[in-house]
């Protein structure tokens, strides 16, 4: 299929949505204003980042949760830009509420930019997704590519965004508590709030103008569900009795699962199960360890032995940039060799850089590992694996990652951290 202006500025739309549901790679560069904010104005004021990292999980948590309900919504309302919008615009509304929960209390934080942000990118996700591969099907893996770079590369904007609005004159964290750096500066501070607004906003305005590109090729109707075959009874089996020769719960109950698996089988066409099964696989290709210890605890370590603000936010924009080129990376040796082998390579890649990432704190650049931390990140088309069973995955690793970040860091410090990492990537 020849690749025409309306295709490119559709995937352009996706594109364009998923920078934005991508800014949950920024929570890295922000957890140390907000943690340090609500510390000094707000409850509790004893919080550290290893607590901190529960909004981030929740995030993630929720956004593995929900993420199936967006390819259903869209399916039900037959109209992707509607149910995008609605997906995005209710994670921009999580984040301007974040104004106002910020200024009360943790809880409410994690609740507006926790729960409610990660619920919104759930569902916008996978509908762009299944629209870009609508107008160009027979070039699923470039397809996927743009709009996932897209995700991966929202925070390569917005980190400096965050980071030029709170903290323009690269002014260092002046707090120390327990070998952690906090902000303690008011002209930092008071700038914490209103950066959500500015955010929410920008946010929001993208979303808009990206849904406005979202629609359906020319002539494109939802396929009908395939009936299935009926099953042929063998000949000792035609005198049987309708609910077989058990006690007949057995049979209900089989008779139930078959039901279910005829409506499971017509709920999406070929390209919408793939883009679901697909958004559920970078979930658990992901590796949330990755993304709710480093994403989220980055800069926290760095300002350990880092007093440049700036240039921790600069890590992070390289991080979003190996983010983006790495998905395609992983993908081309995916389609070369297979995914079990792109997978296990990901995943040994991760734990050395895991193992090794202290040596940072020795004077090697951050930017390096940090960068090739977030360019391990499989193309989410590569995996033939179960999407539900992908999205218990996030879930449960996104709830275990916080559990053991907010009760071991104190115990076991940085390094520990880095390691217990490290034994779970490889094992």
């Amino acid at each position: 299929m020849a690749v025409t202006i309306q295709a490119c500025i559709v995937i352009a739309g996706c594109v364009l949505v998923h920078l934005t549901l991508g800014t949950l790679y920024t929570f890295g560069n922000l957890n140390p204003y907000m943690t340090s904010y609500i510390r000094k104005h707000a409850t509790p004021s004893d919080l550290n980042y290893a607590t901190s990292v529960w909004i981030n999980s929740l995030a993630a948590m929720f956004q593995g949760v929900s993420m199936y309900f967006g390819g259903v919504l869209e399916r039900r309302l037959n109209n992707p830009r509607v149910t995008v919008l609605m997906g995005a615009w209710f994670q921009s509304l999580g984040i301007l509420l974040t104004y106002f929960s910020v200024q009360h209390s943790f809880a409410l934080t994690m609740l507006t930019y926790g729960v409610m942000f990660g619920l919104g990118i759930g569902i916008a996700y996978a509908v762009p997704m299944a629209v870009a591969m609508r107008w160009l099907p027979d070039r699923p893996g470039l397809v996927n590519g743009f709009v996932v770079a897209g995700f991966g590369g929202g925070a390569f904007i917005f980190d400096q965004v965050q980071t030029a609005y709170v903290n323009p004159h690269n002014i260092a964290a002046d707090l120390t508590d327990n070998g952690e750096k906090y902000f303690s500066q008011d002209e930092i501070l008071d700038r914490v709030p209103k950066l959500f607004l500015l955010l929410g906003g920008c946010y929001a305005g993208m979303q808009f103008l990206g849904c406005l590109a979202l629609r359906n090729p020319p002539g494109y109707q939802p396929p009908k569900p395939a009936p299935r075959p009926l099953p042929v009874a063998e000949p000792d089996e035609e005198r049987r009795p309708l609910l077989g020769d058990g006690d007949g719960e057995e049979d209900i109950q089989h008779g139930n699962r078959n039901i279910l698996h005829d409506a499971h089988d017509g709920a999406a066409d070929d390209a919408d199960a793939a883009v679901v099964g697909g958004a559920g696989r970078e979930v658990e290709a992901e590796n949330p360890q990755r993304v709710n210890f480093v994403g989220a605890l980055y800069k926290a370590y760095g300002q350990t032995f880092i007093s440049n603000d700036t240039f921790l936010a600069w890590v992070g924009t390289f991080s979003a940039v190996c983010n983006a080129s790495g998905r395609i990376f992983w993908g081309s040796v995916a389609d070369r060799f297979s995914f079990p082998v792109s997978f296990m390579c990901f995943f040994a890649s991760f734990t050395v850089l895991m193992l090794t990432l202290g040596v940072t704190s020795l004077g090697v650049s951050g930017c390096s590992w940090c960068g090739s931390v977030f360019s391990s990140s499989p193309s989410p088309a590569a995996s033939p694996s179960c999407p539900q069973h992908a999205r218990d995955c996030s879930v449960i690793t996104s709830l275990l990652s916080a559990v053991l970040t907010s009760e071991l860091k104190n115990a076991i410090g940085w390094y520990g951290m880095f390691f217990m990492v490290a034994g779970f990537s490889f094992f």
